[in-house]
């Protein structure tokens, strides 16, 4: 549960780009259709109520380096990356 009413953070597992992007579509139909369902409404909209906490919906991205002894944070320096 977040900071107002009815918020609420669900994370993903890290996944390849294209499987993330379609996971994130499906969760939201999912989330939009279950909740008229219940007659009520889900945004996902940053600040939808004036004076409540703002919702919204963000994202972290890691980018790895595929190789040798495993994956590596792309932007590690011992790891190969810029840094």
């Amino acid at each position: 549960h977040e900071g107002a009413h009815g918020q609420h953070e669900i994370d993903l597992r890290e996944t390849a780009a294209l499987e993330a992007a379609d996971r994130v579509v499906t969760l939201r139909h999912v989330v939009k259709h279950v909740a008229r369902q219940f007659g009520l409404v889900a945004s996902f909209m940053p600040k939808p109520v004036f004076g409540q906490n703002g919702s919204g919906m963000h994202t972290q991205l890691a980018f790895f380096r595929r190789g040798g002894a495993g994956d590596a944070n792309a932007f590690d320096a011992a790891g190969g990356g810029e840094g």
